[in-house]
């Protein structure tokens, strides 16, 4: 539907602009940027040889696999190419997989600084979140049959009330009854049982 593709290109925008971030040089327009680079500069190279040569050939690495993703940064997502340009040099194409293999590039070369250092690995990419595109799915059916269940309260309307009026009382009983969806939401033993279980 519109509403998860709006979500889905939300979020890759969101995922290519960090990606991109990242992958930004030291500087910009004389401005310093907080990004791997300025990471890969703090760590002298007479002192430890060794990990700034891994540390440069990762990155090194990681810039080509960012191609493809600054260019849809620089030429849609923060500044908008001119149909002729876009018609004449179409953006390059990419896929969730290679998505992932930026990140874990760039998980590695974090790792590769924070386990020399600290001795300490980091899981970047185990982020704990709560729920998922199929929660999402189960709380919006927990709504409608909740709508269900006001619209079947109401079969025999008074003819005085209108069906525009009818409906409004309902939906105005179920925007009533957010803090019900709330705890559906937060709870792990929900009134419905999801539906595809």
């Amino acid at each position: 539907s519109e509403f998860f593709n709006t979500v889905q290109e939300s979020l890759r925008d969101d995922i290519i602009l960090s990606i991109a971030r990242l992958t930004d040089p030291i500087e910009s327009c004389g401005i310093g940027n907080l990004c791997l680079a300025r990471l890969a500069s703090l760590v002298p190279q007479d002192e430890f040889p060794k990990l700034h040569g891994q540390l440069s050939e990762k990155l090194s690495a990681l810039a080509e696999q960012c191609v493809v993703f600054r260019a849809w940064r620089n030429r849609s997502i923060a500044h908008n190419s001119l149909p002729d340009d876009l018609q004449d040099d179409p953006l390059p194409g990419f896929t969730v997989p290679m998505i992932q293999a930026a990140l874990d590039s760039i998980y590695d070369a974090m790792n590769l600084v924070g386990v020399h250092f600290t001795e300490a690995h980091t899981g970047y990419d185990n982020v704990a979140l709560f729920g998922d595109g199929d929660r999402v799915v189960q709380i919006l059916e927990y709504g409608y049959r909740y709508l269900q269940d006001q619209l079947e309260s109401y079969t025999d309307p008074p003819p005085a009330r209108t069906k525009a009026g009818w409906l409004r009382r309902c939906l105005a009983s179920v925007c009533t009854r957010r803090a019900w969806l709330s705890r559906r939401l937060h709870s792990h033993t929900p009134r419905y049982p999801d539906a595809r279980g």
